[in-house]
């Protein structure tokens, strides 16, 4: 004898089906929020060094003289920490620049047109010649 299945109510169904796509969604969602985090603390670290680069050269332009990490902490409203991170990280990635900074130099460019070619800070410049000099 076949027993006739009845259709659960319409509420189970409905409960059913939003608790199933609830945990997609979440997932969607969560995967979504990592996503904006990320591009975030890219673009905040990104920000966070043309703010120090800005404000090395505008202390270079005032004080005549290329600032401490301190006084460009304390310009760029940063940490002494931010500021000595964010020139490490510049350093590893100045190799490239320092050799065509020092080559540029003997070729007998001055700091400024060696900033305008290379796109950095008379300050940088100065940075990258130092640390082109220690390497050579």
């Amino acid at each position: 004898m076949l027993v006739a299945l009845q259709d659960p109510p319409l509420e189970v169904r409905l409960a059913e089906t939003v608790a199933a796509h609830r945990d997609g969604l979440l997932a969607v969602a969560i995967r979504h929020m990592a996503h904006e985090l990320y591009e975030y603390q890219r673009t905040r670290v990104s920000d966070a060094d043309e703010v120090l680069d800005r404000t090395t050269e505008w202390l270079a332009n005032r004080l005549g003289r290329c600032p401490t990490a301190e006084e460009a902490a304390f310009a760029a409203g940063m940490t002494v920490e931010e500021v000595l991170a964010s020139l490490e990280d510049s350093a590893d990635a100045d190799g490239a620049r320092s050799r065509w900074a020092l080559a540029l130099r003997c070729q007998g460019y001055d700091r400024d047109a060696i900033a305008a070619q290379i796109g950095v800070g008379r300050c940088a410049v100065s940075r990258l010649l130092r640390g082109a000099l220690r390497v050579a």
